[in-house]
């Protein structure tokens, strides 16, 4: 409904007039107000019982949403009624009374003009409704490679790649490793040698717990700041399997004990001597390439899942769950009737709340939210049809901006790629 701006104001200054020549004319000192400030505003439901807040910027006469709509939201509010307006003044639009009784189109920015009661101060404001153009629920790979030819060619086999101080590094040998120049698209790569690290390290075996990073090497433990120089811990050494995982208390791991059996163990809280000894380490247990994911239960309890190559692949991924460290459990139990088919050199993501299972395949994604059932991801969870078929020699980390970063070695049908992708929804609330 249109309301002719002009016969309102007209009305509301006649009004005000003859109220005024009613009361005692040597009161004539009264004062109307100057306010022409939008206070609050709100749409109704963008959904069912779902209302977003709206920010008014008075300095620059702006009201827009910094928590965007879903992706689709523009057919709704391209149809939708102004819940609030709190304002002293009289709003327009254009020259005709706003009218909240008429729905709007929010799909491009609207002007509003409050006019104060003193007939004289007005202000401008637009509303502007921010509104995602992107799927939240779809996983977006870089067009292509970040890095194409990232160690011109050098990286050909198994290697090993860990974050540490806001850097990629990929160990494709104990001597040598591959150091990113940070963590954005637009990286780039150089070869760096290691010094003190011995040749018979296990590339496998390199774990970040806080600053460190920890190695096995023979029975002995190595440490590094930096990536590149390390250092024997001589009290850590002389019986250490491999490392398993980061927990807040300390750093997990597999020791041979005075009887010659394999036991899970557990570091102290600054990673210098280990501390408490668990169970014997079941035969079916990974001992290579170990793949593992930190989350936290709804009681707030930290829990790890873990997987890897198994000396007995039974048709199925095995996966582990701990929350101490030094005591694993195999989830491959009664309740365990969807579970994720065996893969060579398995990787577990704790990503967006639920729990992911990809293998060398790069076919599917198997997620699982309690990390016991589990079924293929589908939707637009996906890879690129490109990673279909790859080579096993890989490896991936996740950073703290939600990116899954993939790295390749070079083979006969494929070049030393790195690529990276992120779920919509993750990159929506990291902003």
């Amino acid at each position: 409904m249109r309301i002719n701006f002009l016969a309102v104001i007209t009305g509301v200054f006649i009004c005000c007039f003859v109220t005024v020549s009613c009361l005692d004319s040597n009161k004539n000192d009264y004062e109307y107000s100057s306010d022409a400030t939008i206070r609050d505003f709100a749409l109704d439901s963008i959904y069912k019982d779902t209302y977003y807040t709206f920010t008014i910027d008075q300095l620059n006469g702006k009201i827009y949403n910094e928590d965007s709509l879903p992706v689709h939201a523009d057919t709704i509010i391209s149809k939708i009624l102004i819940k609030t307006i709190q304002t002293n003044g009289i709003v327009t639009a254009g020259d005709t009374l706003f009218n909240m009784n008429d729905s709007v189109d929010l799909t491009e920015p609207l002007v509003l003009e409050v006019l104060a009661l003193d007939g004289v101060h007005k202000k401008k404001y637009e509303i502007h409704v921010n509104v995602h153009t992107q799927d939240p629920d779809s996983l977006v790979w870089s067009d292509g490679p970040v890095s194409d030819n990232f160690s011109s060619g050098a990286v050909t086999g198994e290697q090993k790649a860990v974050i540490l101080n806001g850097r990629i590094l990929v160990y494709p040998s104990p001597d040598s490793c591959y150091v990113s120049s940070g963590l954005s698209a637009d990286i780039s790569w150089r070869r760096q040698y290691t010094q003190g690290l011995p040749a018979e390290a296990d590339i496998h075996s390199i774990t970040q717990y806080r600053y460190k990073l920890y190695a096995a090497v023979a029975g002995d433990v190595y440490t590094s700041t930096d990536g590149l120089n390390w250092m024997r811990s001589d009290d850590l050494s002389g019986q250490v399997v491999t490392f398993l995982a980061p927990f807040s208390k300390g750093l997990s791991g597999i020791i041979t004990n005075s009887m010659g059996e394999q036991i899970f163990c557990i570091t102290d809280e600054e990673g210098e001597n280990w501390s408490e000894d668990g169970h014997v380490v079941p035969a079916d247990f990974p001992l290579t390439q170990i793949s593992y994911a930190a989350s936290e239960t709804s009681n707030q309890i930290e829990r790890i899942f873990l997987t890897g190559t198994s000396p007995d692949s039974s048709g199925k991924t095995l996966l582990w769950q701990s929350y101490d460290g030094y005591n694993w459990a195999s989830l491959d139990g009664a309740a365990y009737d969807n579970y994720v088919p065996y893969m060579e050199h398995p990787t577990v993501l704790y990503y967006d709340d639920d729990f992911y299972v990809f293998g060398d395949e790069f076919n599917t994604f198997y997620k699982s939210s309690t990390g016991v059932s589990w079924e293929e991801a589908g939707g637009t969870f996906l890879f690129p049809e490109t990673f279909e078929g790859r080579s096993k020699y890989y490896s991936t980390v996740l950073d703290n901006d939600g990116y899954i970063w993939i790295i390749w070695s070079k083979t006969i049908r494929q070049n030393d790629e790195v690529w990276r992708g992120r779920l919509n929804r993750v990159g929506f609330k990291k902003k």
